[in-house]
């Protein structure tokens, strides 16, 4: 099982050492800070190389191509690509030793889940996603979850659910319908036109109390704010760009969507015979 001190201290590779005068001398820790910045360097691309080269047709291509219930041809949900997952952790994972396996599959976890971003926000024009898809899409992610906790073997659920937090955030931006979107939007461009800064985000709150769900009005949850434990950081999961927005929009079936992100970014109009 990954220990807790194997997340703390990931490359232990140096032993501590022997000195007895106190602080370790300057070069151990010189050299274990290289060691440790080389294998954070070597996994980032075992795990870059595994999603976006070695498993590249079923991320870009297969994955919840035209809907996320497939039927469509080629289309895939994420299970199919769990036993990839599962194949890249047996087989390089096990090769390393505890303190750096670890890390490892933190890091293809996050690599992961940044794939599974871009493919809901830039997937195409063959992904559409809908208010509808979320349970599917949510489901998904459990099973993703599951497959790096291995039944208390893998890593700790709380870093697990860190890692995560963002591509949950994506989810609530496919809970809301389109006109909430639309609306949004137009919020988000407008306070970006009276921003000194020239950004704005939107808060899910200004916008609207309630979803439209399965043809059922349903109160948002409120977001908090989280700790990506993987990076050390905080967003504001409440928060979303209009970057965010318009991309979510540009992944809607309705035409009325596509028609708005025409009109106010200047895109060609698509002419029809």
């Amino acid at each position: 099982a990954i220990k807790d001190e194997h997340l703390e201290e990931p490359f232990a590779i140096i032993p501590a050492s022997r000195h007895t005068g106190g602080d370790k001398p300057e070069y151990l820790t010189a050299s274990r800070r290289v060691l440790t910045n080389a294998l954070v360097h070597a996994c980032n691309f075992l795990c870059c190389k595994a999603v976006y080269w070695d498993m590249r047709g079923a991320w870009c291509e297969h994955l919840y191509r035209h809907r996320v219930s497939g039927g469509a041809p080629f289309s895939t949900n994420l299970e199919p690509l769990l036993d990839g997952l599962n194949q890249v952790l047996a087989d390089i994972g096990n090769q390393m030793p505890d303190n750096t396996r670890a890390f490892f599959a933190a890091e293809l976890l996050k690599v992961v889940c940044e794939a599974y971003n871009r493919a809901l926000l830039d997937g195409g024009p063959c992904r559409w996603f809908s208010p509808e898809d979320v349970p599917a899409l949510e489901a998904d992610l459990q099973q993703l979850a599951l497959l790096f906790e291995a039944e208390g073997e893998g890593l700790p659920r709380p870093l697990i659910d860190g890692i995560m937090a963002g591509t949950y955030r994506v989810l609530e931006l496919i809970r809301m319908d389109t006109p909430s979107l639309m609306e949004a939007l137009k919020n988000a461009r407008k306070e970006a036109a009276t921003s000194t800064s020239g950004s704005a985000s939107v808060s899910t709150s200004k916008v609207m109390r309630k979803l439209k769900l399965g043809g059922k009005e349903v109160p948002l949850n409120s977001l908090s704010m989280r700790r990506d434990q993987s990076r050390g950081d905080t967003e504001d999961l409440g928060q979303f760009s209009e970057g965010e927005l318009m991309r979510a929009l540009a992944r809607r079936p309705e035409r009325v969507g596509s028609k708005l992100l025409k009109e106010k970014y200047d895109l060609p109009i698509t002419k029809t015979k």
